[in-house]
């Protein structure tokens, strides 16, 4: 689910890009990246405070919100297992209604702390990627097919990390050890297929921009397109 705001952004220097490192060697948006929906509601950004979270800075999703979520999901019999990941200020408040079993959260902030970016790439002239999802991508890259890593195994890789803010997990009843529970339960290995039958995929594009101009003679103002 993406929003193509980061892709497709007029100040984004790379069209059709995203990087995780200012060294650039890996392209999150590459032209084997599976969209299954791409629209502006399904993109959380803003500031996280204590019980809550920001979409697009102008509504808010509240730790109540996402316990109560979770519950029904479970009455409902709609998922197994689930991995609820929150990288926003005050992280760990997010999950603190979550009573629903079978459910391991993460959060790269306690409550009260700040979660900081990692560094800024200053070709697009922002920070890129905070702290916390930058050592998780680090560790899910050597991710292979039939990995044996556990998720005791990703924890205790972002454990030491220099976050600058302190990492909390909560497992609720879980069916198994987080010693027993596999990465590869939760997150795709790194696996790329060749078909001979098919054509490659067709690189991601970003809608056309329209290029306007604004004339003025005297009083009167003249837009133009193209």
């Amino acid at each position: 689910m993406l929003a193509d705001n980061i892709a497709c952004n007029p100040r984004n220097p790379y069209p059709t890009s995203v990087f995780n490192d200012a060294d650039q060697q890996t392209n999150l948006y590459d032209d084997i990246v599976e969209v299954d929906y791409r629209g502006y509601e399904v993109y959380i950004t803003g500031h996280g405070g204590d019980g809550f979270m920001k979409f697009q800075d102008k509504e808010e999703v509240t730790s109540d919100e996402i316990g109560a979520a979770f519950a029904l999901m479970h009455k409902e019999a709609k998922y197994h297992e689930m991995l609820f990941i929150s990288d926003t200020c005050q992280a760990a408040s997010l999950y603190g209604s979550i009573q629903a079993p079978h459910i391991l959260s993460m959060a790269s902030s306690k409550i009260g702390e700040d979660s900081l970016s990692h560094h800024v790439d200053y070709d697009v002239g922002v920070s890129i990627i905070d702290r916390f999802t930058y050592y998780l991508l680090e560790f899910l890259q050597e991710v292979g097919p039939g990995s044996k890593a556990t998720m005791q195994d990703l924890i205790t890789h972002i454990r030491p990390t220099p976050l600058h803010s302190t990492f909390n997990y909560k497992a609720t009843l879980p069916r198994r050890p987080l010693t027993k529970t596999l990465v590869l339960d939760f997150f795709g290995a790194q696996k790329r297929v060749a078909s001979r039958r098919h054509q490659t995929p067709p690189k991601p594009q970003c809608p056309k921009r329209q290029r306007t101009s604004n004339l003025k003679f005297g009083n009167v103002a003249v837009e133009s397109s193209s």
